[in-house]
């Protein structure tokens, strides 16, 4: 039990570490990616009724797909000074027209953007 809440209180500081480090703007891009996985595995691996797939889809995935373009200018804003970042331009539209094509590409997305600005591997 206590190597548990070990684990999970370092798992706590890593990820409070992460939000520090980047200024919390990509909770709404990963809050997307995050729902859209849900909404992949509810679909394809459980016999879950199509109202829920459908209240999952408008309370979790389109607002928090919605709010993450805006989130995705300004956490790329604060991490440059000198010049407008050419990611700038690129992940707002690419987020909304994954939106529009499907889970996978919203996904794919958020997983990149994730990779390159909040890792920044």
């Amino acid at each position: 039990m206590a190597a548990q809440t070990n684990l999970s209180v370092g798992v706590l500081n890593s990820v409070e570490s992460i939000a520090a480090w980047t200024d919390r703007w990509w909770y709404l891009p990963a809050l997307s990616g995050v729902s859209a996985a849900v909404l992949i595995f509810l679909v394809y691996f459980t016999a879950t009724p199509e109202w829920a797939l459908e209240t999952v889809a408008v309370l979790s995935v389109l607002p928090a797909t919605v709010l993450a373009g805006p989130a995705i200018v300004f956490d790329i804003l604060n991490k440059y000074d000198d010049t407008l970042p050419p990611g700038l331009f690129i992940y707002p539209p690419a987020l909304l027209v994954a939106m529009i094509v499907g889970m996978i590409p919203l996904i794919t997305v958020v997983t990149v953007y994730l990779i390159t600005w909040v890792i920044r591997v």
